[in-house]
């Protein structure tokens, strides 16, 4: 039996369709980059951002400026010239047996430990560092038996700087304040 012109019809509809192949008339062109196009854009964003970084480099420095304290260009106002009187000198003889010599003072003053004190904050307030809390404790060593546990309530003479050479200022103080703190807390770990 021969097929009938249903059949083909049914065939072609199953079939997968044949994809067409793009000729050359169909086909999408590719863009070839034009290089003098490419170093325009290039070159745009070049000065894009060179402009960028100057706007954010003189709005920087106009702040900076600003805050800066001018100058005064003017010449100073020179005040009138007050002629010094020398005060009269007092010549009363004064008794030299009524004066009393009055005894140099040995310590700074005492302060009572309360809670929140530690030897090295209180350095710190009196002498400029806090490391010098080591002539604080040989001052009172008699009275404290941890100087990292000073007990509150705890009376503690403050030295003179002058007695133990403090000087916040000075390496070398600050060296001899640091040797005796390694004396005392090689003397704390043998105990």
């Amino acid at each position: 039996e021969a097929p009938t012109a249903e059949a083909n019809s049914e065939d072609e509809e199953t079939r997968p369709k044949e994809e067409a192949q793009p000729t050359e008339e169909t086909a999408a062109p590719t863009e070839i980059p034009c290089p003098k196009r490419e170093k325009e854009r290039i070159m745009t964003m070049r000065r894009c951002l060179l402009a960028t970084a100057f706007l954010i480099i003189g709005t920087a420095a106009y702040f900076l400026l600003q805050r800066l304290p001018m100058p005064s260009w003017k010449a100073p106002k020179q005040l009138p010239q007050e002629s010094v009187v020398p005060a009269p000198r007092d010549t009363t003889p004064i008794a030299t047996d009524t004066v009393q010599a009055v005894p140099a003072p040995t310590n700074l003053g005492r302060i009572v430990m309360r809670k929140g004190d530690m030897l090295t904050r209180i350095a710190r307030e009196t002498y400029g560092d806090r490391i010098f809390w080591v002539y604080i404790y040989e001052e009172n060593k008699e009275k404290i038996a941890d100087p990292d546990n000073v007990p509150l309530g705890t009376e503690l003479v403050l030295p003179l700087p002058e007695k133990y050479a403090i000087n916040a200022a000075d390496t070398a103080s600050l060296r001899r304040a640091l040797a005796l703190q390694f004396e005392i807390g090689s003397a704390k770990k043998r105990k």
